[in-house]
This record gives C-alpha cells, sequence and structure tokens, in this order.
C-alpha cells in the first residue's frame, strides 16, 4: 500500500537536513544514512549517499532518473547464491566437463580425508560417536553431493 498523497512523500529528517547544508555550502561530500525507507528528492541530485544494508555501506549516485525511488531499493539486503547443480553447470561451461568432475571429485575426497581425521580424534580421546553425528558428517555429505550429480554426469557423458 501506497504513502497518502495528503500527506506526501518521507524523508528523514536529519537526512534532509544534511542535504540542505551541503547545497548551502556547496561541497560534495558523501552522507551515510540507515533511512532505507527515505524518498529521493530533487534536491539530493548530485550527491552520493552511503545506505547501510545490514553489514555493509553501500554508495548511491543520485540521478534525475533515481527521484521518487526510495534509498532502500538500491542497497539490496539479500545476496543470491545459485544451487548446486547450478554451481556445476557453472563449472563445466568454465572449466570443461572433465576439469569440473576432477575439482568435485577433490573436494568430495578431501571432505572424506577431514571427517576420518576427526573419527580418529574421538577414537583416541575415548569420545563416544553416535549414529547421528555421523549421519550429519561431511562425509556423508560428499557421498549425498555424489550421489546428486551422478544423474547430471550421465547426462552430460551421453
Amino acid at each position: 500500500m501506497s504513502r497518502s498523497v495528503k500527506k506526501g512523500p518521507f524523508i528523514a529528517k536529519s537526512l534532509y537536513k544534511k542535504v540542505l547544508e551541503m547545497n548551502k555550502s556547496g561541497e560534495k561530500s558523501m552522507i551515510k544514512t540507515y533511512s532505507r525507507c527515505s524518498t529521493i528528492f530533487p534536491e539530493m541530485v548530485g550527491y552520493t549517499i552511503s545506505v547501510y544494508n545490514g553489514k555493509t555501506w553501500i554508495p548511491v549516485y543520485i540521478t534525475e532518473n533515481l527521484v521518487g525511488h526510495k534509498l532502500g531499493e538500491f542497497s539490496p539486503t539479500r545476496m543470491f547464491r545459485p544451487h548446486i547443480r547450478q554451481r556445476f553447470t557453472f563449472l563445466v561451461e568454465y572449466f570443461g566437463f572433465l576439469s569440473a568432475f576432477i575439482i568435485i571429485a577433490f573436494l568430495a575426497t578431501y571432505i572424506l580425508h577431514i571427517q576420518f581425521r576427526l573419527l580418529d580424534l574421538y577414537f583416541l580421546k575415548g569420545i563416544p560417536i553416535s549414529a547421528n553425528r555421523l549421519l550429519a558428517s561431511p562425509s556423508v555429505f560428499a557421498v549425498v553431493t555424489i550421489a546428486i550429480f551422478k544423474p547430471l554426469i550421465l547426462s552430460i557423458l551421453s
């Protein structure tokens, strides 16, 4: 639901005050703000406003096309990470099938190596190992990963 026309567009008072002060003085320095919900006004054109996205400050250079939008639209808060199959197809496209398969196999054996070293440490210290701990282990993850990639690998080979 949009904001009422009667109320007008929202802008944080402290941000608007800083923009007006910079317009009077003529300097163009970066303004930091947490206010993602503030609307971009025409007075802000030509300035760089650094918007906090929850982790880092993202600089947004204000142009005439951005007037009327919110500052939060230009500082994304989520980072998309592709799914496992998309990552493998990217490896295949970038390195070739054989190289991608070698990389995946190397990573799986490395994970298995680390898991077996942990099991040796548990055994030497006399720590009891439950079935749940083994099922949640990286070695099971490696086996499941290979099982997921097997149909993909067979489809690429045929």
